[in-house]
């Protein structure tokens, strides 16, 4: 027996070893990864697929704490978070329109709007607090998406600009329609709104030529 066993032991010892190095390979490489980083992100993207959104950046940022080297997620996790921005931002862009077009009556004589007006300035604020918050998600993904951090970094830098001087605006505006309604001179606040909205739309025309290439290289992500 102990003969029989000095005899295979070359082959058992290459057995072990290969099991071992296998092992490792599969629970610590930075390219496998582990089982369930990969398994998380593969009901990610099964979430990502059906429109599960939320369930599925949850499910990649479980993924991707298991395993850093899964930039699929990262990417995927910007495509969400930038749909969901264009979104909140098609959002903004409709009650910015409503409020222009309130703005415009009261100046026929409707002065009941301005307390509808007050009402959508701090409505509008909100979503803008949130088109801030999905931009620092994009933005803190991207170090993990070097393909599309430049023109990624771009685009948050002037968006983040604009948004920092519409809401400047929306400051202005606010308090323009508090003086009215106290019956107040309100044009300096109109004045000061309307130099910060043509900063506003300076960087806003700078982020809209940093989208295409932005998307560009995004679609190439795509899941």
């Amino acid at each position: 027996m102990k003969n029989k066993l000095i005899k295979y032991f070359p082959y058992i010892s290459s057995v072990i070893f290969v099991i071992l190095i296998s092992f490792y390979f599969v629970m610590f490489s930075p390219i496998t990864g582990s089982f369930a980083g990969r398994n998380y992100y593969k009901d990610a993207l099964e979430a990502h697929k059906n429109g599960d959104y939320e369930n599925a950046l949850r499910l990649y940022e479980i993924a991707v704490e298991e395993n850093p080297e899964l930039k699929e997620a990262y990417y995927n996790m910007i495509i969400i978070y930038n749909n969901q921005f264009h979104n909140i931002s098609s959002t903004v862009n409709e009650m910015d329109a409503l409020l222009l077009a309130s703005q415009m009556k009261r100046a026929e004589g409707h002065s009941e709007l301005l307390k509808n007006e007050s009402s959508l300035i701090s409505l509008i604020s909100v979503f803008v607090e949130k088109e801030e918050s999905l931009l620092k998600s994009i933005d803190d993904n991207l170090d993990f998406a070097p393909e599309i951090r430049d023109s990624g970094r771009e685009f948050v830098k002037n968006t983040s600009l604009s948004i920092y001087y519409y809401k400047i605006v929306l400051i202005n505006l606010k308090d323009a329609v508090d003086a009215e309604m106290r019956g107040e001179d309100a044009e300096q606040f109109y004045e000061n709104a309307r130099a910060n909205a043509t900063i506003r739309n300076e960087y806003a025309e700078m982020a809209n030529r940093n989208l295409e290439e932005f998307y560009s290289a995004l679609r190439d992500k795509t899941i």
